[in-house]
């Protein structure tokens, strides 16, 4: 599919303007994530806190009102999506939003990036409530004793993963796609192939999916399409020369604010407007 098709898609990505909407190939955004920290000399912690408050306004926009006192459960994988989960927790409970985090990862024997490490480490000195939940009985076990959450933020896995989840991720994902709840995605379901946009295995069925930086490539695909849901466009600080020289322009209709937007479910997916 060409990107002139989001030029009409009811479902083109809303929330920057027209003149900075950008697609990315998979390795157009890992030279920008290398770019902004080593030409620009803004650190990974900034980019990870910056797209854990983008995320956090969807959040917000989604839940039904009041937000405060609803309840999100956020599952994290070992990598820097599941960074950006923890930082999202730590916005969330500072808006009265009851958080839980699962680590579907050993923390312990785990190596974390310096940046989803002190996110950890902070959720952590915060007591925020987390399970812990390496394996797929370990998984098994929460989800079958779990209050239904209103909101799941997938958190799992990023645009570098390119093989099928493996457990306990898998048997999560199934769980999620199950739920009663909506999901959001940070960045690009788990399982996704975010190049090809065909799911490597198991995939989640995002309801919305806030892409960080720009759209990724592989969402223009028709095989994407069920599962990505709504496209967000998600800022995490990058110069926009730096977007422009490293993605390609897109152009979407422009969007109205103020038109509510819940989440519905899986038999309403692909989502249009």
């Amino acid at each position: 599919m060409s990107p002139s098709r989001a030029q009409s898609d009811s479902q083109a990505p809303r929330d920057q303007p027209q003149e900075d909407l950008y697609l990315f190939t998979v390795d157009a955004i890992r030279q920008l994530d290398r770019l902004a920290v080593e030409h620009y000399g803004l650190t990974g912690a900034v980019l990870m806190e910056n797209a854990a408050r983008s995320v956090a306004v969807e959040v917000m926009r989604l839940l039904p009102p009041p937000a405060a006192g609803r309840r999100v459960l956020i599952c994290c994988g070992p990598g820097n999506n599941g960074g950006d989960g923890l930082a999202l927790a730590r916005h969330l409970h500072n808006e009265h939003v009851g958080v839980e985090i699962l680590l579907a990862f050993d923390p312990v024997s785990t190596k974390l990036s310096d940046e989803a490490a002190m996110n950890l480490h902070v959720c952590e000195r915060m007591e925020l409530p987390m399970t812990h939940a390496a394996t797929s009985d370990a998984v098994d076990q929460f989800t079958a004793s779990v209050a239904a959450p209103d909101l799941i933020v997938d958190a799992l896995l990023g645009t570098g993963a390119r093989s099928a989840p493996r457990p306990p991720l898998d048997r999560l994902i199934e769980w999620m796609n199950g739920s009663a709840a909506p999901v959001l995605s940070i960045d690009v379901p788990s399982g996704l192939d975010a190049q090809s946009g065909r799911p490597a295995g198991t995939c989640v069925q995002a309801d919305v999916t806030v892409a960080l930086v720009g759209v990724k490539s592989g969402f223009l695909e028709l095989d994407a399409q069920p599962w990505i849901g709504e496209i967000v466009i998600g800022d995490i600080g990058c110069p926009r020369e730096l977007c422009a020289r490293l993605g390609q322009r897109l152009h979407a209709e422009p969007y109205e604010a103020d038109e509510p937007h819940r989440p519905r479910r899986r038999s309403h997916r692909p989502r249009s407007r």
